[in-house]
């Protein structure tokens, strides 16, 4: 758990939200305390201001491209429920600071693999 371990400590940011056509709503200032309990059933625990639960099924990437190996980002997949649609949010980064963010609303079209 390394690169989960990187993330320990104290952040504070602001928190954008956007509609599905990229529209800002609102933005709002928050905490986030990444911690790793050496005792306990807990290997890691997030205290945040919100509640965040999803029945989404989510997963995370990081991805490097042949294309633009000079441009590594992560991504993180975000399938409803139901299985039928998805979102993606894409980080890009250039020379370890993020520089651009791709959001993708998809639906699926066909069940063959």
């Amino acid at each position: 758990m390394p690169a989960l371990m990187a993330h320990a400590g104290r952040w504070g940011g602001n928190f954008q939200h956007f509609d599905n056509e990229g529209q800002f709503l609102e933005s709002h200032q928050a905490v986030v305390q990444h911690q790793f309990p050496e005792e306990g059933p807990d290997a890691h625990v997030q205290d945040s201001p919100f509640i965040w639960e999803s029945d989404f099924v989510n997963v995370p990437g990081n991805i490097s491209q042949t294309s633009y190996p000079h441009l590594p980002l992560n991504e993180m997949i975000c399938l409803e429920p139901k299985g039928n649609r998805r979102s993606r949010v894409r980080q890009w980064f250039k020379n370890g600071r993020l520089f651009k963010r791709t959001l993708c609303r998809e639906r699926r079209i066909s069940n063959t693999r």
